[in-house]
């Protein structure tokens, strides 16, 4: 695991990174000013997960052809936390969802900002900025992303794409995945700028330069729309199909939430830039 670690760290240091982070003003000014600190520790961050992500599928993997079922893959996939978060989603669904995504969105947030005021001697923690994140991904995200996976996983599949046996499980993930990162991702990444900017509003001070947030929003989702899609495509392609194939409906909230740590870091760095 250790070897496959910095297998994926120097791929992407070396032919990702460069090309799409080499030149780039708005991903030096945008993403963390410590420029050459901070790709070193996304890179080490989606090395890791990536990593994670593949143990997780082959172990699942493993129980159900070991014959150990369904059960034995999810306990494998998420061990005794499984059973705790299984049984606050039956009793309050919507609000584990919610209280979740909070926490791990702040998460992001907070790791971001250490980030970005490593190598500052005046450094201070902005709350308000952890606040308004928060919010936004307890308030938005987890709802949003809660019904949008319900509904994939409700959607009827065409027939010329449906086959035998477990090939048809891998072609309904990908299905699911193509949608996932063309509709939905546009849809919930305008979504979460409009809500950004509307729950920054209700938190002062908010200083959108005399503009009201829907403009402001509207700004902010030209300047920054396409280049956060593609930096999504990058990194969720790849979860999510993962995430449809092996993980149980009621986890995929939180499995997204957990890879989202990163994603998060990313998206905060962008909304407050």
């Amino acid at each position: 695991m250790y070897l496959l670690t910095n297998f994926c760290y120097l791929f992407l240091r070396t032919y990702f990174l460069p090309v799409h982070f080499g030149s780039s003003d708005w991903n030096r000014n945008i993403l963390v000013p410590n420029y050459n600190l901070n790709m070193h520790y996304l890179t080490w961050a989606v090395s890791l997960l990536l990593m994670c992500i593949c143990h997780a599928y082959a172990g699942s993997r493993a129980s159900l052809a070991n014959g150990k079922g369904l059960a034995a893959a999810k306990q494998n996939f998420v061990q005794e936390a499984a059973g705790r978060y299984a049984k606050l989603l039956d009793k309050h669904p919507m609000t584990t969802k919610i209280v979740s995504s909070g926490v791990i969105g702040g998460t992001g947030d907070i790791l971001i900002q250490l980030l970005q005021g490593r190598k500052s001697s005046n450094f201070v923690f902005d709350y308000r900025r952890l606040l308004v994140f928060s919010t936004v991904t307890s308030l938005y995200i987890a709802p949003v992303i809660g019904y949008w996976f319900d509904w994939l996983a409700r959607m009827p599949m065409p027939e010329r794409f449906k086959k035998p046996g477990k090939l048809n499980e891998v072609y309904r993930a990908l299905y699911m995945m193509v949608f996932d990162q063309t509709i939905g991702a546009t849809v919930i990444t305008i979504g979460f700028f409009y809500a950004f900017e509307f729950v920054q509003k209700l938190f002062p001070p908010y200083s959108p330069g005399g503009i009201s947030f829907l403009a402001s929003a509207y700004k902010l989702t030209k300047d920054s729309l396409w280049k956060t899609l593609v930096i999504n495509w990058y990194m969720w392609p790849i979860i999510n199909f993962l995430n449809f194939l092996v993980v149980p409906l009621q986890f995929r909230v939180l499995f997204s939430n957990i890879a989202a740590i990163f994603w998060n870091m990313f998206l905060s760095s962008v909304a407050n830039a």
